[in-house]
């Protein structure tokens, strides 16, 4: 054992109890929903001050430069990223999709609003809110993420097969193979390692379970 490692017992406290995890998981849900909503605004905010050139009214070459200069702790290339996340978010609020202000409206979530970038760069501002539109459908009252982006993506972006032949449709109507049921991936071109899932969404019904459980204890106590 390297001794930097802690003892087992000496650091960390005891294991906590289902009843201790769940009302601090919600603690932590809500604390994330309002980091998310926050992010998302200064996505916005990031991607006005690219579009109205502010970075050449303070004398920067380049958007990048100004961003990691003016934001601690952002670097050129965050920056970036977040800015054409932050197109995403005003082309869907122009268009009446979502509010940015108003805290009833629900957002797309961190891999749903990489995915929609993505689909928005190669495909432009109308495939994208098409897709979300398709995509929000999936997942009424939750929030867009990259599975139903995928899905939409599949459904909405890919042509459909043409066959020269009767055989060649035969053919086509046979088992798909496993390679042909990978996903559609329209996530970000440049992942980051360390950028991981989304929390709130993986699984869904676990987390969805969990709060109705909570509700259903404190209505009995």
């Amino acid at each position: 054992m390297h001794p930097s490692d802690p003892v087992a017992g000496e650091l960390l406290g005891p294991r906590l109890t289902k009843g201790e995890a769940r009302p601090l998981e919600t603690q932590a849900k809500r604390h994330y929903r309002a980091a998310g909503r926050n992010l998302a605004r200064f996505a916005a905010d990031l991607r006005r001050l690219q579009d109205g050139e502010a970075h050449l009214t303070r004398g920067f070459s380049s958007f990048g430069a100004y961003a990691e200069h003016t934001f601690d702790g952002l670097s050129a290339a965050n920056a970036k990223k977040i800015s054409i996340q932050g197109a995403v978010l005003l082309a869907l609020e122009q268009h009446g999709r979502i509010s940015l202000d108003e805290h009833s409206t629900q957002l797309p979530g961190a891999t749903g609003l990489r995915a929609l970038a993505a689909v928005m760069s190669q495909h432009g501002e109308k495939a994208m809110l098409t897709i979300y539109d398709k995509a929000a459908q999936l997942r009424p009252g939750r929030a867009v993420v990259d599975s139903t982006v995928n899905l939409a993506v599949h459904g909405l972006l890919t042509p459909p097969p043409t066959f020269d032949t009767p055989a060649a449709a035969e053919d086509h109507e046979q088992p798909p193979s496993a390679a042909s049921k990978k996903p559609v991936d329209v996530d970000d071109q440049e992942p980051d390692d360390d950028e991981d899932n989304d929390p709130l969404e993986d699984p869904e019904a676990v987390h969805e379970l969990h709060d109705r459980l909570i509700e259903i204890r404190r209505a009995l106590e």
